[in-house]
């Protein structure tokens, strides 16, 4: 098995973000930010898509993973800003400015190992943004209505042209970590076509930890932010709300208080 971060290529080719989710961020973007975003800063920015897509008069993009940083520099065409390595929950090494849009929505706090990462996470947050600012969060909640499907989902893309050359398309599925249900194990299967960097094949696991809805709205509050907007993914053209239930993956708007 890779590991996928590995191989930023790929990541920025085929793992762009889904429709519903670029026009959310695109709406609330005109919402908040009605005369442009300022500086902006993207906590596990991984090969750059989002720093790529938002206009902002300054970028940051911190990743722990030297490939996705090294590859962002040589790829995404933009001189405004910088990447740098680094880890998210100390993100007042690497700047001393305060940004007005921090934006995080791969659910990368899966990631972390505990509800305690998170919460050094969201207060590292606090100490960089604007008081003015807001946090775009995605957040993968213990999902109560989903739990059945989601142990079962599996699609297969359409062949992708890559940032370099050639194509490829992906295979998924889902499972339960060890039958864990606060642990959502994804397996892709990548096909590569006509690109002699990669493999014809190639597997990867992601492990994403879940959380408990209430407990992450304490941890939230106690690292001095608000919620303005929860976004259930699974429910793109439902209302919106301002609290969180345990029903999946969660696009959060939060604003420092």
């Amino acid at each position: 098995m890779i590991n996928l971060y590995d191989y930023p290529d790929l990541y920025f080719s085929l793992f762009e973000p889904s429709l519903s989710v670029q026009n959310w961020v695109e709406k609330n973007l005109h919402h908040y930010f009605p005369d442009g975003v300022d500086l902006f800063l993207e906590p596990a920015c991984g090969p750059g898509f989002w720093i790529n897509k938002i206009k902002s008069n300054y970028f940051l993009g911190v990743d722990i993973n030297s490939n996705a940083i090294r590859w962002a520099q040589q790829n995404i065409e933009k001189t405004n800003g910088e990447f740098v390595v680094g880890n998210m929950k100390e993100l007042e090494k690497y700047t001393n400015a305060k940004f007005d849009l921090v934006l995080n929505l791969e659910s990368t706090i899966g990631h972390l190992n505990s509800l305690a990462d998170v919460y050094i996470h969201l207060k590292s947050v606090r100490n960089i943004i604007s008081d003015k600012g807001y946090y775009f969060l995605g957040v993968p909640l213990i999902n109560d209505y989903f739990q059945d499907k989601i142990n079962s989902i599996s699609y297969k893309t359409n062949p992708v042209k890559l940032k370099t050359y050639g194509y490829g398309f992906l295979e998924m599925s889902s499972s339960f970590k060890h039958n864990n249900k606060n642990t959502l194990r994804l397996s892709y299967k990548i096909k590569v076509i006509g690109n002699s960097n990669y493999q014809d094949e190639i597997l990867c696991n992601l492990d994403l930890i879940s959380y408990d809805a209430m407990e992450m709205t304490k941890i939230i509050k106690d690292s001095r932010f608000e919620i303005c907007e929860v976004n259930y993914v699974q429910f793109p053209d439902n209302p919106t709300s301002k609290s969180l239930y345990n029903l999946g993956i969660v696009s959060l708007i939060l604003k420092p208080i």
